[in-house]
């Protein structure tokens, strides 16, 4: 699984084309659907461990397929690329918390996705190095493939990962490792703020905010040299993206009836891409209301969007985008993966902080990604983030694993030459 993992986020065919033939994605999963059921065969393993993560999967696939094949709204129960994302991320969910056996095996998807995004980061300074930019202006495109079709998909997937890449600096014990993760913060801050995506950059301001009091901390110097690279960075940025982000401020005066009008200073593309978010957002709420339960799937009528046209195509909320294709119950299951990984991260935290660094700092990892989830998704089309789907199978694994580890008081460390068992430390926890 981790390998089709690596697939999905690197889509390597796009770059290959030679590559399409063969299929590596569809191989990918099919293998490690074998290869498990194999496995659980020869270890008399259950197929299935359920986990949190596995039983909100299951739900939200039920409910996916009952939208679409058995929604009155529907014009077309034809498989499509929509129903197809939701099923293979929940097939995906499912898999990985039957295999995270142990928290090694937990740490090793976040490692994972990690190295997957290396790829980006490395196409993301060689774009902004040779000044590709999409469409008109100074904003630096993206791949136009999967998770990255365009500069605000490129920019969420970089500011979500920073964390993961914090999270890396902070167990490496390599010091060239750690020179290395850092460097990946700083260009996948620069990278989002390149693409001049306003909801990249509240993001990274989400997950700025919230990394650096454990800088502060525990990494002072690193801190320190952070914010002077930060500023030395930021004079890089094209005019034309940090006007993208002075229009921020006027954007929400102008939503929320405080200002009338957007002033010269803000472009009319920009000031209609933010007032058309909030039409087509008002007008997917409205379909919403009427298809509660069921929502109007993912190839809906057109008459249901008649004297609200904007409610189709793409909306720019993930939960809006959850409701309108499966009612309030989609609504529901989006918001508890969205907080799930907080609420198990931050008692991951807890358990972890007094001996077990490693993962008690994982803890803090997967509820930060949670948390530019919750910014993100705000003015995000996507459907289940791949990525945050992954952070959820982390933390509901390392939860339950956790857990039982405190229960038997057998809790091997990361790093043991560093960071020995204490039972002292152990008798002191609470597991509640």
């Amino acid at each position: 699984m981790l390998w089709y993992i690596l697939v999905l986020l690197t889509q390597p065919h796009f770059r290959f084309p030679f590559l399409i033939p063969f299929h590596l994605g569809d191989i990918a999963i099919a293998g490690g659907v074998g290869l498990h059921i194999i496995h659980c065969m020869e270890t008399s393993r259950p197929f299935f461990f359920f986990g949190p993560a596995t039983k909100l999967a299951m739900l939200l696939m039920l409910v996916a397929l009952m939208s679409h094949y058995f929604n009155p709204n529907q014009i077309d129960t034809t498989w499509n690329v929509d129903i197809d994302g939701l099923v293979k991320v929940c097939v995906v969910v499912i898999l990985l918390e039957a295999q995270s056996s142990t928290i090694y095996r937990s740490v090793a998807i976040m490692g994972t996705t990690v190295v997957g995004t290396l790829w980006w980061i490395k196409g993301g300074v060689r774009l902004a190095s040779a000044g590709m930019t999409w469409g008109s202006g100074d904003r630096l495109m993206g791949a136009n493939v999967s998770i990255i079709k365009n500069p605000n998909d490129f920019a969420y997937l970089m500011v979500f990962m920073i964390p993961a890449y914090f999270y890396f600096f902070r167990i490496s014990k390599n010091r060239y490792l750690r020179i290395a993760f850092l460097g990946c913060m700083g260009a996948a801050a620069y990278i989002a703020l390149e693409t001049g995506s306003r909801t990249g950059f509240l993001a990274l301001a989400t997950a700025l905010i919230l990394i650096a009091p454990v800088m502060w901390i525990h990494y002072k110097t690193t801190l320190i040299g952070s914010v002077v690279a930060g500023v030395l960075m930021f004079g890089l940025i094209s005019v034309g993206n940090i006007d993208r982000f002075k229009s921020i401020k006027e954007s929400v005066l102008v939503i929320f009836k405080q200002q009338e009008e957007y002033s010269e200073d803000v472009s009319q593309v920009d000031a209609e891409s933010a007032e058309s978010r909030v039409i087509k957002a008002r007008a997917a709420w409205s379909v919403i209301v009427d298809y509660p339960f069921m929502g109007v799937g993912t190839n809906p009528r057109p008459r249901l969007f008649e004297g609200r046209e904007n409610a189709g195509g793409m909306v720019h909320n993930e939960i809006l985008m959850a409701g309108r294709h499966m009612g309030f119950p989609g609504m529901i299951i989006y918001l508890t993966a969205v907080l799930m990984p907080i609420v198990l991260g931050l008692r991951i935290h807890r358990m972890a902080k007094d001996y077990w660094p490693e993962i008690a700092a994982l803890g803090l990892t997967v509820a930060t990604q949670s948390c530019v989830v919750i910014v993100g998704g705000m003015f995000s089309p996507s459907l289940f983030h791949f990525p945050h789907m992954l952070t959820l199978t982390v933390a509901t694994g390392t939860y339950v694993h956790l857990k039982n580890q405190i229960a038997a008081h057998s809790t091997p460390s990361l790093t043991q030459a560093h960071n020995p068992y204490s039972p002292t430390a152990v008798a002191g926890i609470q597991t509640h």
